[in-house]
């Protein structure tokens, strides 16, 4: 909980210092500036499958079979910095089907199809999508990508389809806008180009787990004059060799380039 409180005030401290005054961090209510913290919930995702699916008439159905392949492809997706500058587009439905082919995510359709739906659920289903799984990948890459949007909105504004809350039908609980989970934290940042705050010397353990928003974080703080030194694991071999590129390519940024901001050490 330490962690996740953390995280929320550099996430809150990187919205307040963004050109396009995001409505996130200040409410102005009369003569009064009150600062909102967000509400940090790791379900953040399968809630907002629930409410993108909640006008469907078929919607129950269409929860049970898409949520889990939602999630970890909405997860994956924001890991790979889908929005970003120089990045795919949520909309790439192309660059999507790239990332469900890559972690075989058709198994998140196949385990719900198998296990969950009854057969008139699986006859209403087909009769809407068709028969061919094909269809089913397709259709739940397409709402995956209404989903990031969502994901967006809800970590960035107030109201989501006008109303200032997600609701949890589990818990029968309203959580207050604006909502983020772990993956928002970094990826709403990195969508927004924001400029992180500037630190002498960055320690960057496990950088052979650095994803796309990470990266794009450090080389914010490299361009602002930051030194690096990351900690590799040189078992991992193509992975160690992968974070030794992205070093090379944030010393092309650094902004002093008499002094090397990077330094790697391999274990």
């Amino acid at each position: 909980m330490q962690y996740a409180v953390m995280q929320t005030q550099i996430f809150m401290c990187s919205l307040r210092r963004t050109p396009l005054r995001c409505r996130v961090c200040v409410r102005q209510e009369s003569t009064s500036r009150v600062d909102i913290q967000p509400t940090v919930c790791e379900i953040k995702v399968r809630l907002l499958v629930m409410l993108h699916f909640a006008t469907d008439p078929d919607g129950p159905i269409l929860v049970k079979l898409f949520k889990v392949f939602v999630q970890h492809l909405a997860d994956q997706a924001r890991t790979h910095g889908f929005g970003c500058t120089g990045m795919p587009q949520v909309t790439d439905i192309q660059a999507l089907e790239t990332l469900v082919v890559k972690y075989k995510l058709e198994k998140y359709i196949e385990g719900p199809w198998n296990g969950l739906l009854s057969h008139p659920e699986k006859l209403t289903i087909t009769r809407k999508l068709g028969e061919s799984r094909k269809d089913f990948v397709r259709f739940g890459m397409a709402a995956t990508s209404a989903i990031l949007d969502l994901c967006y909105i809800s970590a960035t504004c107030l109201h989501v389809n006008d109303m200032p809350y997600l609701f949890n039908s589990v818990s029968c609980k309203k959580i207050m806008l604006p909502v983020v989970d772990s993956s928002d934290m970094l990826w709403v940042p990195a969508k927004m180009n924001m400029d992180y705050p500037f630190k002498n010397c960055v320690l960057v353990d496990e950088a052979h787990d650095i994803d796309v928003p990470q990266a794009l974080a450090l080389k914010s703080m490299v361009a602002r004059g930051s030194k690096l030194l990351t900690v590799d694991d040189i078992a991992q071999a193509l992975l160690t060799h992968m974070a030794c590129r992205l070093c090379i390519h944030l010393s092309e940024h650094a902004s002093d380039h008499n002094d090397p901001p990077i330094s790697c050490f391999l274990l």
